[in-house]
Order: C-alpha cells, then structure tokens, then sequence
C-alpha cells in the first residue's frame, strides 16, 4: 500500500474509479459526492472497505453539478486542508466536464498526478505533470464486478460440479441439437413442438411425450437422446418419457447454454458462469432476482450471453426478449459490459401475414451482437475475439 492520496469524482459507473485504486491501493481514497450520487457513494465506500480493510475512506457530500465557479470554491474549501507534502492521484473519469476540468484546475502543480482509465483498451493514462499509458492488470471477478454495480452474486448451475459432470456426459447429444439448428431446422422444430407439450405441475408429474415416428430425422434424433439415456422411449407406441425435470429443462432449451458454456470453458477466461442467479443491494428485503445464461468477466470487461433455442417470433415478441438482456445487462454490467444473444434459430422471420421482421438489426440498435442458426458453429471465434478484445461483430 503507498502513502499516497487518491481522489475520485462519484460516478454511476464505479468500475472507472475502482480498477485505479485496486491497482495501486493507497493510504486514503477521497470520494467527491453530487447530490445524485449519495446512494452511490455509499455502495461505493462499502465496498472499497470490503475489498481494502487497511485503506481508509473519507466522503465528502454537497459537490455541485453546475456553475464552475462554485464547483472550484467548493473543492478548494474540501481539500484545501490535504496535507501538501503527501502525493496525490487524482482520476478524471468520473463526473460531469465541469467537475473535472474544475478539479484539475485546482489541483494541478499540487503534487498531483491526474489519470484517465480507457477500459475499452486495458489502460491508464498519466495526463500530467508527464503522459503515460500503462496496461491494467486483471484486477476484477465476477463477484465483484456484480457487487460494484450493487449487486450480489448468488449461485450459478456450473457451481454444482455434479452438472457440470452431467454437461460434459451429454456434450455428445448437445453437438447433435447444434447440428439440428445449422442444418436440420426443421426436426429441431419439430422435438421442441413436442418439448412443448403440457407437463403436470400440479402433481409433479411427467406426461408421456407423443411423437410421429414416420418423420425418420425426427426419429433418429429421439433415438439418438434414448441412447444418452435421457428419455425412456416406447418407439411402437410413438411415445417418450423424460427422466426427470433437469433433462427436461436440458431437453426444452437448456442445452443451448449448455452449449455455449463448453465452448467457452475452451477458451480459458478468468471468470465464466452458466444458470447466474444474483440479486439486488438496493432493496434486499424484496429480495430482487435476475439470472441470465451466461456471466463471463475477462480482464475487467463483462459478457453477457442470453440464449433462446426456440423460434423467437413464437417463444416470444423479440422486442421484450431484446429489451430485457438490454436491462440486465446495464443493470448488472454498466458500460463495460458487451452483449450477446445466442438463437438456434435465426433472429429475422417472417410473420403469418408474410411481414419480414429484422430482429438481428433490432439487437444491434440496442448495442447486442447475435449468433444465430448456422452462425453457432463460429461462436468458438467469436468469444475468442471478444476475449482478445476485438469485438463481437461477425467477420
């Protein structure tokens, strides 16, 4: 720890200022508070505790958002009493243009180094007295990030190593869903039509699932899930059982994250998740849930991975599935949190009424990349480009 001072502009992305102080921890952090960010500042403070016991917190409340000359009276007034012998980092992320133009005008020839951090390039720029660029450590998990953006992290089915030795078990069949979405769309329709059928939740009972057996790729690919020991099949009375509600859930769609989660696991990041449940700091007492598919945080910067393996135009209007990892991504990401939308089907249909829907041009308006039908079998180069930092976007 150095004996240093580091000062911050409370901001609504907290990553931006944390990342710096987790780097090189000093002997103060200085937390310089607007109005709307009281709430913010206090998550933040708790926080930086959590993380640096031995780092001490001071906050000080009333910074004005507008008027420069009453923003630099107010910092003059607040930090006029630092002592002038003890080396200063100041961060200019945070904040309005005002504030931070307002700061370093203060504090400039004041022992005070002032720093930029571009998260998008893994760096920290020294802006005076001399420019730099240094590259950012790792310094950021999955809990953390989460607890940052004021929330708890909860538990994830890949933290089971029983499912996790049950997806590698069925990786075998999992490649055979994927084969289904790149070219056999149809009997891919087809088993989900049957995954469809009413299950007895009242009594906690699996119905028997009815099948066609004259349609043979169909028929193939039950045999195949027999086979995996995933269903009890009756073939001559056309007819399946499923073993029990964690096949089911594999069966009706989680096989896709499934999916999604072995490549992934190939690819070697800090930190992934598969099935993440995490809550809301906010107000725990309503104990506010979210989950998503896939968490993964690589080198300070979060994916996000939504998966849909029905036809989205039928499972769902494609602009509340949009918004909604839109809005878990923001909430639980910020703006270093990148977003993808996995489909075993093509996003863009067309409607009953012969209406093309472009629901990939509507992800990319909301700032989510997709990986749809036969564009699965690039996912492997598109999350190593991603982790590589070069984006999302297809080739």
């Amino acid at each position: 720890m150095s004996n240093e001072i580091h000062i911050v502009i409370v901001t609504g992305q907290p990553l931006a200022n944390l990342i710096p102080i987790l780097e090189r921890p000093p002997h103060t952090v200085i937390l310089l508070v607007s109005g709307d960010m009281e709430q913010a500042s206090v998550s933040f403070k708790n926080l930086i505790q959590r993380l640096l016991p031995e780092t001490e917190v001071r906050t000080f409340y009333g910074l004005p958002s507008t008027n420069m000359e009453h923003i630099q009276e107010w910092i003059l007034n607040k930090l006029e009493e630092l002592p002038a012998e003890v080396p200063r980092t100041v961060n200019l992320t945070g904040g309005t243009k005002l504030m931070t133009l307002a700061l370093y005008q203060i504090l400039q020839d004041k022992r005070s180094q002032f720093i930029y951090l571009n998260i998008q390039s893994s760096c920290i720029e020294t802006l005076y007295p001399e420019m730099s660029i240094r590259t950012i450590p790792s310094l950021i998990n999955l809990e953390t990030y989460l607890k940052a953006m004021d929330k708890t992290y909860r538990k994830a089915l890949s933290d089971d190593p029983e499912w996790c030795q049950k997806s590698d078990e069925r990786w075998a069949i999992t490649k055979e869903f994927v084969q289904l979405s790149t070219k056999k769309v149809d009997v891919l329709r087809a088993f989900n039509q049957i995954m469809a059928q009413a299950h007895d939740r009242k009594n906690n009972t699996e119905q028997p699932r009815t099948f066609n057996a004259g349609f043979r790729p169909l028929m193939d690919f039950i045999r195949k899930c027999s086979t995996a020991q995933l269903i009890d099949l009756d073939e001559a009375a056309g007819r399946f059982y499923i073993k029990n509600d964690a096949v089911r859930h594999y069966l009706s769609g989680g096989w896709l994250e499934e999916y999604c989660w072995q490549i992934a696991k190939t690819l070697n990041f800090e930190n992934l998740a598969c099935g993440v449940r995490f809550t809301d700091d906010i107000d725990r007492k309503k104990d506010i849930g979210n989950e998503l598919d896939l968490m993964v945080v690589h080198n300070n910067r979060m994916l996000v991975i939504e998966c849909k393996s029905g036809r989205i135009d039928i499972d769902g209007n494609d602009s509340e599935i949009i918004y909604k990892l839109d809005s878990i991504a923001s909430h639980a990401g910020g703006l270093n949190c990148d977003r993808l939308l996995v489909s075993a089907q093509e996003l863009d249909h067309q409607t009953a009424e012969n209406r093309q829907v472009y629901s990939s041009a509507r992800a990319q308006a909301a700032g989510i990349e997709n990986c749809a039908g036969a564009d699965l079998l690039n996912l492997k180069d598109r999350l190593q480009k991603w982790r590589d930092g070069k984006g999302l976007r297809k080739a």
